[in-house]
Formats: C-alpha cells, structure tokens, sequence
C-alpha cells in the first residue's frame, strides 16, 4: 500500500510528539573530564574498595620530593576527592633513597 500526502499528514504530528516526549525524560549527561585531576599526575593504578573507586596515580617532580602518592576517591566516577597522600614507611624502601 503507498504511503499518500494524507498519510504523511498525519504521521509527522506524532513523530514530532514521539521526539519532544522522550527528549522531556532525558537527564543530561554528567562526565568527569580529562584530566581527572590538576597536576602532573600520571601512571594511575585504581581499584574498588566497596562501592568507592580509588585512583593512586605517581607525581611527576624533583626526586627528592616525590616521597608520597596522593590517593584520590569517588563513588560515581565523576567527582573525585583527594585524600590524605599515603606518607612513605620504613617497609615502603622504594619512597627513600
């Protein structure tokens, strides 16, 4: 069966009702951005730890002051916290020289 002007007609209302209904319910999207962090950070190592992701990326700066790694967390992957950096132990012999 072809399709006819009055066909048409009366298809583009609802096609036009069908877009701005589901554009009404949609959220806008959220995203973190990259870099995650300011600084130069790089090589980052992550894992979940419950329902938290922690990111441990290295700090690029004087060998004499890269003696910590910052930690940084987030439950939703978009908005990240940096945590008390992981001060160096006796056990962590890489930290010092």
């Amino acid at each position: 069966m072809p399709i006819n002007i009055y066909m048409m007609k009366s298809l583009i209302p609802c096609l036009l009702a069908a877009v701005l209904l589901s554009a009404c319910g949609s959220k806008p999207v959220v995203m973190s951005g990259n870099p995650l962090f300011d600084g130069w950070y790089a090589d980052p190592e992550g894992i979940i730890y419950g329902d938290t992701y922690w990111i441990y990326p290295t700090w690029s700066d004087h060998y004499d002051r890269q003696i910590f790694f910052d930690c940084f967390s987030s439950k939703d992957l978009t908005t990240w916290t940096k945590q008390v950096p992981l001060p160096p132990t006796s056990s962590n012999k890489p930290f010092t020289k």
